[in-house]
């Protein structure tokens, strides 16, 4: 298996992992002041999505380490946080449904890097060439540049184009764990 191909796959992976964390997490606070909410109704709601996202993680773990289940988990895990940014962005900023909305993409998209980075000690322990560091590196840059880019959409149209291109961004994640997993499989 080349090396090459494996990094790019597993870039290629971590970077649409990031950009889909850039959009639905790191908005959640301009969308609720959108919405009106004062400091303390955001405050709370971001302290139950953490909350969630503290007791989700060990149960996360659980599975991943009973059932070996990172890339069904990570892409499950990322469709429904992507369910929730539409719930929250569609949501007419009712308090419960943002409530329900910001813990789920707590619970979903917050923890699922953890997944990768699971998937990739499964790969790097199975033999494979992966340099994860360099890979988390590119992930982290187009984190920064969707921050950059995503800003300037929501300047210009608001947060609801965030709809189509997380969705766009998971239809295309799809496609990477297969190819990550299978490139890991071929002989070297």
């Amino acid at each position: 298996m080349p090396a090459k191909a494996l990094n790019r796959r597993f870039f290629l992976l971590q970077a649409i992992m990031m950009l889909i964390d850039c959009i639905t997490v790191a908005y959640i606070s301009p969308i609720l002041v959108s919405f009106g909410y004062s400091k303390l109704q955001i405050g709370q709601v971001m302290t139950l999505g953490a909350l969630a996202a503290t007791l989700a993680r060990p149960l996360w773990g659980f599975l991943n380490d009973r059932f070996s289940c990172a890339k069904q988990v990570t892409l499950g895990g990322t469709a429904v946080g992507i369910a929730c940014y539409f719930l929250l962005t569609w949501g007419g900023g009712q308090m419960g449904l943002t409530t329900i909305a910001v813990m789920g993409l707590y619970i979903t998209v917050v923890c699922m890097m953890n997944f990768v980075d699971s998937w990739a000690l499964r790969l790097i322990n199975g033999g494979a060439s992966l340099n994860y560091g360099a890979t988390r590196a590119g992930g982290s840059l187009s984190y920064a540049l969707g921050a950059v880019i995503f800003g300037m959409v929501v300047s210009r149209w608001g947060f609801r184009p965030g709809n189509v291109a997380l969705w766009v961004l998971w239809i295309l994640m799809c496609g990477c764990p297969v190819f990550t997993e299978s490139s890991a499989r071929q002989p070297s």
